[in-house]
């Protein structure tokens, strides 16, 4: 570092030798102490310190704060924050081998400056090494002890977050593997074309199916039931929240099947609300299909949100690693892909109804951790779609 504004030895008397670091020293040694000292201003962004350098001079933070860090791999880790009475590049000062870590000076910061070899060999200063030796010994034994506590919590955390990441992947395999059981079930029973077990018959009951599974699966896995969204705490909030974010996609949806009813042929004679349509039983409405679905579909939306959002896009989100806004939107598409797939032998519409609000809900999930605002938005927007906008007879 070069040394702006650096003063002779003695000109920092004061300010060095009034420090509280040395209240517990004799006026003999707070005077050696004074004279041994140089001032030294650094400006912000200023290294005082650099990572890999030898020198001889201590500092002691007079007023200012300075940022230490080490060089990583991928850019530096920051070690913390030095700031006024506390010492700074005491070991290396003692021992004479390259600093370990870098320190840069945040704002303003004025600094006293020990040289300690020129310290080392006078007779007349040798009460303020001595002192130095002492307060930097206690110092590095303050900060051994906080590292060592900062290490052992750090391996801690990273105990637990392994453990997570071991249980979640093995809670995600069998749910995985559930699933692909399903996924064929459907492609088998489609290509049979029943006519009583057909793919939604055996598609209702393999997701009962499968999410009894799930319970069983969270049950073994050690975690609460509320890690997977299955609690009811805040509810009413929740419930607001989902609504007031589902409301414009219902506004959307409108809009688009009126713009559709415009733009194509095909759907001329159709009407924006026409719920009817896909009950349509001989010229009559049949109400009790209708009524018949809905609860279905009411009973349907919790149970599908708890396989998909509670099981699948929880234990991936918990096992991948990175930001949390990346884990949230990896996690939300992959399991929203993987579903769709799933679906993919029934037509190209069903995939895109299944996949697109699907990137609502995971959303909403991922914003509240409960299932109860992503069965919200799920019931309100699949009703609305196929009781009131009436698109089940056009999927």
């Amino acid at each position: 570092m070069t040394n702006p504004g650096e003063t002779q030895m003695g000109a920092g008397a004061r300010s060095a030798a009034d420090a509280a670091l040395f209240e517990g020293f004799t006026a003999a040694e707070r005077d050696a102490i004074g004279r041994a000292a140089a001032n030294v201003v650094a400006g912000p962004g200023e290294v005082v310190v650099r990572e890999g350098e030898v020198s001889d001079r201590l500092y002691l933070l007079l007023c200012g704060r300075v940022r230490v860090s080490k060089a990583a791999a991928d850019g530096e880790f920051v070690i913390g924050e030095v700031g006024p009475g506390e010492l700074l590049g005491e070991v290396a000062a003692f021992d004479r081998q390259p600093r370990s870590a870098t320190a840069v000076a945040l704002e303003r910061t004025e600094l006293a400056v020990f040289p300690i070899d020129s310290l080392r060999g006078s007779a007349d200063l040798r009460a303020a090494y001595d002192a130095l030796v002492c307060v930097s010994l206690g110092g590095a034994t303050s900060r051994l002890r906080r590292s060592t506590d900062a290490v052992v919590e750090a391996l801690r955390r990273e105990l637990e977050h392994s453990r997570d990441r071991i249980a979640m992947g093995v809670f995600m395999v069998d749910m995985l593997t559930v699933i692909s059981v399903y996924a064929l079930s459907l492609r088998t029973m489609a290509a049979l074309n029943h006519p009583v077990y057909g793919a939604r018959v055996v598609s209702v009951v393999a997701l009962f199916a499968i999410a009894l599974a799930a319970v069983l699966t969270m049950w073994r896995s050690g975690f609460p039931f509320a890690t997977y969204g299955l609690r009811l705490d805040g509810w009413r909030r929740h419930s607001v929240d989902a609504v007031l974010w589902t409301a414009p996609f219902l506004a959307l949806l409108t809009l688009l099947k009126w713009v559709g009813i415009q733009v194509l042929p095909q759907l001329r004679d159709e009407a924006v609300f026409n719920p009817a349509r896909p009950f349509m039983r001989d010229g009559a409405v049949r109400m009790d299909l209708f009524l018949l679905a809905f609860l279905a579909y009411v009973v349907l939306c919790p149970v599908q949100e708890l396989v998909t959002r509670g099981s699948c896009q929880t234990s991936l989100y918990r096992f991948l690693s990175g930001s949390e806004q990346k884990r949230q939107w990896v996690s939300i598409i992959v399991t929203n892909l993987f579903f769709a797939t799933a679906h993919s032998h029934l037509s190209f519409r069903f995939v895109t109804m299944v996949f697109v609000p699907g990137l609502l809900w995971g959303w909403i999930y991922g914003r509240q951790g409960t299932l109860v605002g992503a069965t919200v938005s799920h019931v309100l927007l699949g009703s609305w779609l196929l009781f009131v906008l009436g698109t089940g007879g056009l999927v």
